[in-house]
This record gives C-alpha cells, sequence and structure tokens, in this order.
C-alpha cells in the first residue's frame, strides 16, 4: 500500500517571500486610488485572512457607506498595479532564509506535493 501524500501549502508574504510589507503599501495605494481617499490598513488584522476581508474592514472603516462588492474587481486591479510597481522598484523580493533549500528538498521528495494558499 503507498504512503499517504503529505500536501504541504505555503503562503507567500513572509513565508516564502520577504517583501516589506509591499502588500500592505499596495492596499493602501489601490484604496487611494479606488476611493479617492487615504486609505491605512492600521489595524485592521491581515495575517491568516482572505484579501477581500481585509478590503472590506478597510473599506468600513474608511468608506462605510460603500458595499465592498461594487468596487472589489476595481480594487484589485489597482492592487495588482500597485503591488508590480512596488516589486519592481524594489527590485523584486528575496526569498525567506531556508525556503530554496526547503523547497528544493520537499519538490524532490515523492511523498510531498506542494502548493500556495494565500489571501
Amino acid at each position: 500500500m503507498p504512503s499517504p501524500f503529505i500536501l504541504v501549502l505555503f503562503d507567500i508574504d513572509g513565508t516564502l517571500l520577504d517583501t516589506q510589507d509591499a502588500g500592505v503599501l499596495a492596499y493602501e495605494h489601490a484604496g487611494r486610488r479606488v476611493h479617492g481617499v487615504d486609505f491605512s490598513f492600521v489595524d485592521v488584522p491581515l495575517h491568516g485572512r482572505l484579501d477581500s476581508e481585509n478590503y472590506a474592514d478597510a473599506l468600513v472603516r474608511h468608506c462605510p457607506e460603500v458595499d465592498p462588492a461594487t468596487h472589489e474587481p476595481a480594487f484589485r486591479a489597482a492592487y495588482a498595479d500597485a503591488l508590480d510597481r512596488i516589486a519592481r522598484e524594489m527590485g523584486g523580493f528575496s526569498p525567506c532564509p531556508g525556503v530554496r533549500s526547503l523547497i528544493q528538498h520537499l519538490a524532490v521528495d515523492d511523498r510531498f506535493e506542494l502548493g500556495l494558499l494565500t489571501g
């Protein structure tokens, strides 16, 4: 009987890559671009949550009259643009310590299936 696979799921920011909070900066840029107000994610619990939850929480704080679903596609597009620009300005993101060797080790071991699970 073959051994069961072990599924290993990784988050990106702070697990695989050191982005130096580029995601938060991109959130703030996207909020300003889409809603025209200063968008802060201070005191919004970002970790372990979906991007849509983070956006909805911040929107309640800054634009409580706006339904998050109404502008979420525009926010996602603005976020992607901002994150891409920030990544280019930073010269990309560095892998977290030990990540390369861990991935290389797991990738050649048939017992493991690797994947991403991120906001």
